[in-house]
């Protein structure tokens, strides 16, 4: 019972931390095909961005739980099924493959951003104010919007475009 109870907080915290600014990407460029959800490097950004969040919430959470909250915080946010993007994972990780392991790498970027308290030496946003987030009992210096609009376009956004519009990559999130 407890670990359903720590399933559905890590999973809720992913979702509500996610979802939001899915939905502002969707809002802005329409909506987003199946496809490009399964590119390695947006398998490899959200599984991570997923698991980071759920793990901060709920520390002590079994792997076999922590794959059931990657598969359904996956499937509430994309609208296609988990247990699709669990075998991608994996396989994708056994092989090494780059784009997967950058999306990952930049999805700690952005979780780090998110989360740690007074971490943020590369924004100079001015704020002093302390926030307490979905992914994180403890105080953090708030991020400013903007800065989180940023990073969410430098890490999600752009690659998302480049799927389709190769024209678009950029250097500074691919390599």
């Amino acid at each position: 019972m407890l670990e359903l109870w720590k399933s559905w907080r890590a999973r809720r915290a992913a979702v509500t931390t996610i979802r939001p600014l899915v939905e502002r990407t969707r809002f802005v460029n329409g909506h987003i095909t199946d496809d490009r959800w399964m590119d390695a490097y947006m398998v490899g950004f959200l599984t991570m961005l997923i698991t980071l969040i759920a793990q901060r919430r709920v520390h002590s959470i079994g792997s076999d739980a922590l794959g059931n909250v990657q598969a359904d915080a996956w499937q509430d946010i994309t609208g296609l099924p988990g247990e699709l993007v669990g075998e991608e994972a994996c396989l994708l990780s056994a092989n090494g493959h780059r784009d997967f392991m950058r999306g990952c790498e930049n999805a700690g970027k952005l979780e780090t951003a998110l989360t740690t308290q007074g971490g943020f030496q590369w924004f100079s946003s001015g704020h002093s104010d302390f926030d307490v987030t979905a992914t994180s009992s403890e105080p953090r210096q708030m991020i400013d919007d903007n800065d989180i609009r940023a990073l969410w376009s430098e890490y999600f956004e752009r690659p998302l475009l480049s799927i389709t519009h190769p024209e678009v990559r950029q250097e500074s999130w691919y390599h």
